[in-house]
């Protein structure tokens, strides 16, 4: 029949288990060197100061997490303790940070190569490596000192080591022992150590203790370790009625922060746009294994229980990262990064969900899915039409009457519109919702009309596969996937880095107090025993307004009287010519005078750069 051709065709390939090992190996190889190529051509981003300083910190011993007077401990300990110790083994600097987490990335593919492969095939796995590797932005994502990879090596060998109907005591015990340390590196996927608990309880019943005790000794372990302030980070979750001892808290009520941002709608929207920009196949893995739970053939194996539960946890941490992104005012663009988390699990989801068995009779919810998908991606490509306009005005600058149309349409949607936007930031806007409500008006038509069993009846899989083949090829362009380079750099970051941080440790010799003030924290990697202002690390993020200097600081917060009171004391100031001149006081006041510059990556880091050295002048 002909819907068993896509079956057949699979079948016949997976005689021949070298070509498609091959075939992801060389995808792995092409993943390496596009991540390789990312973290010698990105700038550094905030978070990876912030993670592999205070990791080294703690690593020396310098400071612990959660200790009173000491770092911002705003994240699980083993989020800073893993790159730190790495640092500490393999030495300091943004190169091993970007380096050791690109082998972490080659985990995270190999784990969900096996993951796939345990269920579907070879050929599916393989299919699977290379969904990852034409999204440019995955490759971007993981070559970074962030914590997306690293969270992202735990989850992906947690759920591959659950994917087999009677998994021996071992792997249940290391699955849940990755799930713990998963748990102790970010709090935000502790909901994958319950729903993959619950599960391991729902198939396996007693056995399921082999994945909990070791999970929980992990979990209750550092709890205990860094008992009571790390509650802080599950109490914060809290709504703000829910009384919470001083014990787990700091003292913020009579404080507010300085760093909080109230994005318009259409910003929020914007961002949402990006993140499936950024990873397009991810989202449509999420996509198809939601589709193949309504219209899965048969209910009552594992495999399929294993489909709904993976799929089931896809929503949830896709919700929950929204929520806490999109939905918030202290991160809205962090909804990419934040797919870094869980993007292998989302991209798995497409081979499993296209291999598991589809029902004949449910073709008309097949068809109202691909539907809604295809119109979705669609808009999600559409939103770049700013972008495109502007590169076809350019290409027939010579036709002026045609150039000067083509602007007028560009900047359309933020005259009528959007006049407080952009006009890049108005178009994507203006026709992502026209696509999106085309979209709704198009799927209620063939509702009524019930077109989509024609549509789908001869092969249903086939228009899914060749739909999600032509998103692949289109994936690396800047319609979607290549579009997502905010931090891209023509000059080698890792080497005039390595140069700039080796510079500044010269000048900050051992016991140097310095006032930091700075974006760009990886460059302090390099120094040895100067005495840091611990709290301010993250910057503005954690600085509040008013509140009880003493008590903020022994949390690792601070205030203006808190800045003040250090850039007295210090020896040296370490800021850059964005910050120069917001500095809690008059540095010439104080008797300092700038002694030396650095032009940092001048041509990506702009004024961040441009890093300026105070001293105090006799």
């Amino acid at each position: 029949m002909r819907r068993h051709r896509l079956g057949a065709l699979l079948a016949r390939g997976a005689g021949k288990p070298a070509l498609w090992d091959a075939l992801a190996t060389g995808g792995l190889a092409l993943f390496v060197w596009e991540a390789l190529r990312a973290a010698h051509h990105q700038r550094p981003v905030f978070d990876e100061g912030v993670y592999l300083l205070k990791g080294l910190l703690f690593a020396r011993h310098i400071y612990t997490p959660f200790q009173p007077n000491g770092p911002w401990t705003n994240h699980m300990p083993l989020s800073f303790l893993i790159p730190g110790y790495l640092q500490k083994w393999l030495g300091p600097g943004l190169t091993t940070g970007r380096y050791t987490t690109i082998v972490m990335a080659v985990l995270v593919l190999t784990g969900m190569w096996w993951l796939v492969r345990q269920i579907a095939g070879r050929q599916w796995a393989a299919a699977a490596v290379w969904a990852v590797v034409v999204m440019p932005a995955a490759a971007r994502v993981y070559s970074m000192a962030v914590s997306e990879a690293l969270a992202a090596m735990f989850f992906i060998w947690a759920v591959a080591l659950l994917a087999t109907p009677q998994p021996s005591r071992w792997r249940l015990l290391i699955s849940g022992l990755l799930v713990g340390i998963l748990t102790m590196t970010r709090v935000n996927m502790a909901a994958a150590w319950l729903v993959l608990g619950l599960f391991a309880i729902w198939q396996w019943r007693r056995r399921s203790l082999w994945f909990w005790i070791p999970s929980l000794v992990v979990v209750l372990g550092l709890h205990a370790l860094y008992w009571p302030r790390i509650m802080w980070l599950w109490a914060r979750w809290l709504p703000d009625f829910v009384p919470v001892p001083a014990a787990f808290s700091p003292p913020l009520h009579d404080t507010a922060a300085t760093y909080r941002v109230s994005p318009a709608i259409w910003a929020r929207v914007r961002a949402l746009w990006q993140a499936v920009q950024a990873f397009p196949l991810a989202w449509a893995g999420l996509w198809v294994g939601t589709t193949a739970v309504f219209v899965a053939q048969k209910r009552n194996n594992f495999h399929y229980r294993f489909l709904m539960m993976g799929t089931f946890l896809a929503w949830l941490l896709v919700l929950l990262h929204g929520w806490a992104s999109i939905g918030g005012s202290y991160c809205v663009n962090c909804l990419t990064f934040y797919t870094g988390f869980y993007m292998p699990v989302l991209v798995a989801l497409i081979c499993i969900g296209l291999w598991t068995p589809w029902s004949p009779e449910r073709t008309k919810e097949a068809g109202l899915f691909w539907l809604v998908g295809l119109i979705f991606f669609v808009s999600a490509a559409l939103v770049n039409i700013s972008i495109f306009i502007t590169t076809v005005s350019r290409a027939f600058a010579s036709y002026h009457w045609l150039s000067a149309r083509l602007l007028a349409l560009l900047y359309w949607p933020q005259i009528h519109f959007f006049p407080d936007l952009p006009p890049m930031d108005a178009g994507r806007v203006f026709w992502g919702l026209v696509l999106l409500i085309a979209s709704l008006i198009v799927v209620s038509v063939m509702w009524f009309l019930r077109r989509p069993r024609r549509l789908f009846a001869p092969g249903q899989k086939t228009v899914w596969l060749a739909s999600l083949v032509i998103l692949a090829l289109l994936s690396p362009l800047t319609l979607f996937s290549g579009s997502w380079t905010p931090y891209d750099c023509s000059q080698d970051v890792l080497a005039v880095h390595e140069n700039t941080a080796v510079a500044l440790a010269q000048l900050l010799p051992p016991g140097t107090q310095v006032y930091w003030a700075s974006y760009f924290g990886t460059l302090l990697l390099r120094t040895e025993d100067i005495i840091l202002m611990p709290q301010q690390l993250n910057d503005d993020y954690n600085r509040r307004q008013g509140g009880d200097a003493d008590a903020l600081a022994s949390w690792g917060y601070w205030n203006q009287a808190l800045a003040e009171q250090w850039m007295r004391s210090a020896d040296v100031i370490v800021t850059d010519a964005v910050r120069l001149e917001r500095l809690p006081l008059d540095y010439r006041a104080l008797g300092f005078e700038p002694v030396q510059t650095f032009s940092f990556l001048a041509s990506c880091a702009g004024d961040q750069g441009k890093l300026i050295i105070l001293k105090r002048v006799p």
